[in-house]
């Protein structure tokens, strides 16, 4: 909250353990608490209307892409000098395939990767439909014929402001996504790159930048395995600028939501 210049109301109660306060608000109608997924239990986890309209579902897909406004990381640190033995696997243990399902077993989003239809995507294209931002429809007609058949993943590539440089939680997710192309996970299948921005600027200037970065997350990809290990998957870069937001132009947290490539596959088109 600090980051807006919010402050918790005098009125509101401080709990020091989640489960009690999961436990407090479930019996009390009004009662509205912030807590980690973990520690739901019998409360309802609620969907947020953002200050434009658009709505955020509570979902581990929408926490994952981080399209859940609520959603927070969890940040591993080491002290930058060499880590004892203990510590050192500890991590590496963390961000393997091993630890997921883990992870996922506690209430936590772990970093498996999740997939949606189209079909699911709705309240932002009807968002992007009735908004009254600068609009499209041969680009959104373009959008929803290239995407109708394709399935979206829980990869979200983000980028350190104002440039096409990946930050580091999308540069580590790119390098995971790399190893799977390289071993095979999506095979048969079509990968596309889609670039996506704020509605900041001229709307083809944007359509432009978001195809750069959607092709810098492309050489990123390639870079991240071995020469030629993934010269057989076919990646489509594309572009639809300022169409679909996941947030709020009107607001800077809104921007950097929107600011992204998101990742579609398909089958192989003959």
């Amino acid at each position: 909250m600090r980051p807006n210049r919010l402050q918790i109301s005098e009125a509101a109660e401080r709990l020091a353990d989640n489960a009690e306060l999961s436990d407090m608000v479930s019996i009390d109608p009004g009662g509205v608490g912030f807590t980690s997924l973990a520690f739901v239990r019998a409360a309802k986890v609620l969907a947020i209307r953002q200050s434009c309209g658009l709505k955020s579902f509570p979902s581990g897909f929408a926490i994952k892409t981080e399209e859940y406004p609520l959603a927070h990381r969890l940040y591993l640190y080491s002290a930058g000098t060499e880590l004892s033995h203990h510590a050192a696997e500890f991590l590496d243990f963390a961000l393997s395939d091993a630890a997921q399902p883990l992870i996922a077993e506690v209430g936590f989003a772990d970093r498996g990767i999740e997939r949606q239809g189209v079909e699911l995507q709705g309240d932002r294209l009807a968002f992007s439909l009735t908004s009254p931002e600068e609009f499209s429809l041969p680009l959104m007609r373009e959008m929803l014929t290239e995407l109708r058949d394709a399935e979206r993943l829980s990869l979200t590539f983000r980028f350190t402001p104002g440039s096409s440089t990946l930050e580091p939680r999308s540069q580590s997710e790119a390098e995971l996504f790399a190893r799977l192309l390289a071993a095979g996970r999506y095979a048969g299948k079509e990968i596309l790159l889609v670039g996506l921005t704020d509605s900041v600027g001229d709307f083809n200037n944007n359509r432009s930048l978001a195809v750069r970065r959607a092709q810098s997350v492309a050489d990123t990809l390639k870079a991240s395995v071995g020469a030629g290990a993934i010269d057989d998957v076919l990646i489509l870069v594309q572009s639809y600028g300022e169409l679909t937001p996941v947030g709020c132009n009107e607001t800077g947290i809104g921007r950097d939501l929107n600011r992204r490539v998101e990742v579609w596959v398909r089958d192989h088109r003959r």
